[in-house]
């Protein structure tokens, strides 16, 4: 059965039972629920149907909100009558006939002292209490304020979880005492995600604005090189690739790059540093005789510089044959997020490599790259 609205039949909170424990004890208590979608008659609808139905509900101003409490005893016989405060004003005989809902905020909402605000506040004691806070919640290692990704000691000092994995040992570095398993309180959270926040990255000291990009390009992030696979920070990729390789060329905006396919039914990966607009690149000529396919993917390296214009990357194939006809030529818009290297892929069906492929088992691909 439905109803339009919730005045179709009138409210009445919904009693029943609930169990507690109480010096280790399971005792049952009485209790009303206070929401009229408890009612058999509106269980089918959602809060916000009956509000929609019902919106222009007038609440009532005549009785002023006060907490009201009462006082009752357990069933266990031993055990001391206790003494309830209800802050919910469905609680109140002027109200008990009717729902939330039906209530609105201005009737019971606690009447709030604007005759101070937060700028009467002195200055000088405004910055003197936020020095404290962030002196509380600092980092025991980076000695800044703790990231929204922290851990806490037994002792409940605050520890940056990229901090945490820096350390040696499995314990704070100021109590000597081991990391807490417990949750951080909500409270906690909410300081910490109030105070100024910084760069999730380690040795980045950056503090993020509103709807900052900065960590998905922060040059402080660390990647693995792909030619020897040691770790090292996204801006000093390009010089690692400079000193620690020379023997591979760094390509730029219009390359012919070399490969040499010794064996076209196996998988593998070869590897190509490029530098084009002030953007590092790797880029991926994979082959995978299973799929049939073989790929090119370009893989942006974050520096710190958020991208502010658009790079264009034209892959061109020509044949080795003279009289052949077949060709490949396709330009790609790069994406230039980290994140979304897959996006950047170019595929090419292995029924066509033949016609790339010279006498000495070479392919050449030229890639010529474009901005606006």
């Amino acid at each position: 059965m439905t109803h339009s609205g919730s005045r179709s039949v009138k409210f009445q909170a919904v009693t029943g039972t609930d169990s507690i424990v109480k010096h280790g004890v399971s005792q049952t208590i009485s209790v009303r629920h206070h929401c009229i979608t408890s009612m058999r008659e509106y269980e089918s609808k959602s809060l916000e149907e009956l509000r929609l139905e019902d919106y222009a509900a007038k609440g009532t101003d005549s009785v002023k909100f006060q907490a009201a409490t009462e006082t009752h005893s357990m069933e266990n016989n031993e055990a001391p009558q206790t003494s309830n405060t209800h802050q919910c004003p469905t609680s109140l005989t002027e109200y008990e006939s009717k729902p939330l809902e039906e209530l609105p905020p201005k009737d019971y909402s606690a009447k709030k002292d604007h005759t101070r605000s937060q700028g009467d506040v002195p200055v000088d004691c405004f910055l003197k209490s936020m020095d404290t806070i962030l002196d509380v919640t600092k980092c025991e290692v980076c000695l800044e304020a703790a990231r929204r990704d922290f851990s806490q000691c037994v002792n409940s000092h605050f520890i940056c979880m990229v901090c945490k994995t820096s350390l040696s040992k499995s314990s704070c570095p100021t109590c000597l005492q081991p990391f807490s398993n417990n949750m951080p309180s909500v409270f906690v959270r909410q300081i910490i995600d109030a105070l100024p926040q910084r760069c999730k990255h380690l040795h980045c000291t950056v503090y993020l604005q509103p709807d900052d990009d900065h960590e998905t390009y922060c040059g402080w992030q660390t990647l693995n090189c792909r030619i020897c696979n040691s770790h090292v920070y996204g801006k000093d990729l390009l010089t690692h690739v400079e000193t620690e390789h020379k023997e591979f060329t760094i390509f730029g905006t219009d390359s012919t790059l070399i490969h040499k396919i010794t064996n076209e039914n196996e998988i593998w990966t070869l590897y190509s540093p490029t530098f084009v607009f002030e953007q590092f690149l790797w880029v991926d000529f994979i082959n995978c005789p299973f799929t049939k396919i073989y790929s090119i993917m370009f893989s942006p390296i974050p520096n710190g510089n958020i991208p502010k214009e658009t790079i264009y990357a034209k892959v061109q194939y020509s044949p080795v044959n003279s009289e052949d006809k077949t060709q490949f030529t396709t330009t790609l818009k790069l994406n230039l997020d980290p994140t979304c290297a897959d996006q950047n892929k170019i595929y090419i069906s292995r029924s066509m490599l033949p016609h790339f492929i010279n006498d000495k088992k070479e392919i050449h691909t030229l890639i010529t790259y474009a901005k606006n």
